[in-house]
């Protein structure tokens, strides 16, 4: 994961963060390129427990992949 951020956005506090964010690998400035040290997992696969039945409209191919899961866990 690497993103763009300017010089001035860079802090060295730790930033809270939820088990959903992220971590990023590689930060760009104007000025430099910061390869971090991260030491949290990157999450894996879909936290269901986060969707909301608004994305599940909004997104349907998250509800199609919803329902197949489902029904193989019934089969």
């Amino acid at each position: 994961m690497a993103t763009t951020v300017h010089d001035v956005q860079l802090v060295d506090d730790e930033i809270p963060h939820e088990s959903f964010d992220l971590p990023v690998d590689v930060v760009a400035t104007p000025t430099r390129v910061i390869h971090t040290k991260r030491v949290d997992k990157k999450p894996h696969g879909i936290l269901w427990q986060y969707v909301t039945d608004k994305m599940l409209t909004e997104i349907p191919l998250l509800a199609e992949l919803k329902e197949k899961l489902a029904t193989s866990r019934t089969s």
